[in-house]
This record gives structure tokens, C-alpha cells and sequence, in this order.
């Protein structure tokens, strides 16, 4: 998980870092943030793929949706914006199904709501977004790679 000390892959030790949204608007209607997945999960060698949480079942067997922690184990993987966002002025909504530590959506092929500035403008906002994969005892060793498009939507 982001934020967690690991092994990197030049051998050093430290955090794993998140991805950080820094938005400024002033549409009257505010912007929506979006999220898509290339691979709808991380692509791994060869067949092997950890799906999203939301998208399919899990190597582990079982359907996760939204809004549902990442067990070890379970072959699948998501993102979540578990910190309070900070703002000069306005107010930044996170999509519900993922605004806590334990709680997990997943990138789909088609854009889902990360957050929103509630319909109006924000000032200087900044939003942090982890990631979080479990690989299975069935998932192959090496590297697994997904490609996230963010959207930032003006709302007029």
C-alpha cells in the first residue's frame, strides 16, 4: 500500500509514494476529477493480471466491489483518497465508496469519479490518492503494470 515502507526496486528501502491533485478553479460548477485504467488491473507477465476491486473476481476466487478493503491474498488491486484533503477555499467531495484507508475502488477502461469540488469552486486544493495491490499465491513473480488517465473536468 502507499505510504508503507518497502523494498524498491533499486534495492532501497522507503515509502511507497501516492499520487498527489493539485487543482485551482473558479467554473462556477466547480471541476470533477476522473480516473481510467488502461488494463482495467496491473498486467503481470505473460496471462497473469491483478484485476480492480469492482472490475472481476479476484485470483482468490471472490467478486469485491467498490467500496471494499484490499485483503492479503486476494489478487486484486485499486486505489483509495484516505487523507483529508487540504483547500484555501471551497470544499473537495471524494467518491464515498473510497475515502478511508479501508475502503478501495477500482480503476475501470471507463472513467470513474475520484472526487469533486461539490459543484463549486476550490482554491489551492490538494487531494492524495494511494494504490494498493494483494497478488495471490497464484500470480506469477515479476512486474505488473497498469496506466492510469486522470480527467480534469470544468464544470460550467
Amino acid at each position: 500500500k502507499s505510504q508503507t515502507s518497502s523494498i524498491h526496486s533499486d534495492g532501497a528501502n522507503g515509502l511507497i509514494n501516492s499520487i498527489y491533485f493539485d487543482i485551482s478553479t473558479n467554473a462556477p460548477s466547480g471541476a470533477v476529477v476522473s480516473v481510467k485504467s488502461l488494463n482495467s488491473g496491473l498486467q503481470g507477465p505473460g496471462s497473469n493480471k491483478l484485476p480492480s476491486i469492482g472490475v472481476s473476481l479476484g485470483a482468490d476466487g471472490v467478486t469485491r466491489t467498490d467500496g471494499e478493503d484490499i485483503p492479503a491474498n486476494s489478487g486484486v488491486y485499486g486505489y483509495n483518497l484516505p487523507v483529508v484533503s487540504s483547500q484555501l477555499h471551497g470544499v473537495i467531495l471524494k467518491n464515498s465508496l473510497c475515502d478511508t484507508s479501508m475502503k478501495f475502488c477500482g480503476a475501470s477502461s471507463t472513467p470513474k469519479t475520484g472526487f469533486t469540488t461539490n459543484d463549486l469552486p476550490v482554491d489551492t486544493a490538494r487531494v492524495r490518492m494511494d494504490l494498493a495491490a494483494a497478488a495471490n499465491y497464484t500470480n506469477s513473480p515479476g512486474t505488473y503494470t497498469d496506466t492510469l488517465t486522470f480527467f480534469a473536468t470544468a464544470t460550467f
